[in-house]
Parts: structure tokens; C-alpha cells; sequence
């Protein structure tokens, strides 16, 4: 997991959801981490899904992968799967498109500048 973490680099890490202490699914290729999502209980019932992608297999299909088996394993848990992401992160949102996510709300993250 840390190879993987240090190929995504510390933002992209963040942005994909760097909590994976709970639920996740990997996908590996010749023995190498190269996606990997989670996902945090909200609400008691909602499975807040994660996603990151080594940038060397992007656009191989290991992200859709690991979030479908991940959603499977969701559901079958009697959670329902909940997708978020940043409106800037295209291929994320093509993840969650193929997998037929849908666009149900969209919220705005402020980072203030230290003063």
C-alpha cells in the first residue's frame, strides 16, 4: 500500500480517500498494488466510497474494478453505496458513470489560506 501511496503522491492520495483503515478492495497486477478502494459507514447505512489509482494503470480498468467489487461487498452488507468525488476529477467520475452511479447532489470544498 505505501508504493502505491507514494506512485498517487500525497494530494491525489487525499483526494481518493487516504482512511483505509475500514472495507477495502485491491487490485493488483504482477503482484503490485495498483488500485485500491474503501469505503466509511455514514449515517449508520451509507458506504462512503474511495478510490485511487496508481497513474502508471489508469485507464486500464483496475479502478472500476476495485469500486465494483467494493459496492457489491457494500451491498451485500445492506449498505448502500454512496460515490464522491471532485467535479475536477474526471476519471473518477467516468468510474462512477460506468458503474451507473448517480449525480445526486454536488458540494463545495473550501481550503482557507492560513493568515
Amino acid at each position: 500500500m505505501e508504493k502505491l501511496r507514494e506512485a498517487c503522491g500525497e494530494t491525489e492520495w487525499e483526494h481518493g480517500g487516504s482512511s483505509l483503515d475500514g472495507s477495502c478492495s485491491g487490485v493488483f497486477e504482477d503482484n503490485q498494488l495498483v488500485a485500491l478502494s474503501g469505503y466509511e459507514i455514514r449515517v449508520g447505512m451509507m458506504a462512503h466510497l474511495y478510490i485511487v489509482t496508481d497513474p502508471a494503470f489508469r485507464a486500464r480498468d483496475s479502478g472500476r474494478a476495485a469500486v465494483a467489487h467494493l459496492s457489491r461487498r457494500a451491498l451485500a452488507a445492506g449498505l448502500l453505496p454512496h460515490y464522491w468525488t471532485l467535479e475536477a476529477n474526471t476519471p473518477a467520475i467516468r468510474i462512477a458513470e460506468a458503474l451507473g452511479f448517480l449525480r445526486s447532489a454536488t458540494s463545495m470544498a473550501v481550503r482557507l489560506a492560513a493568515v
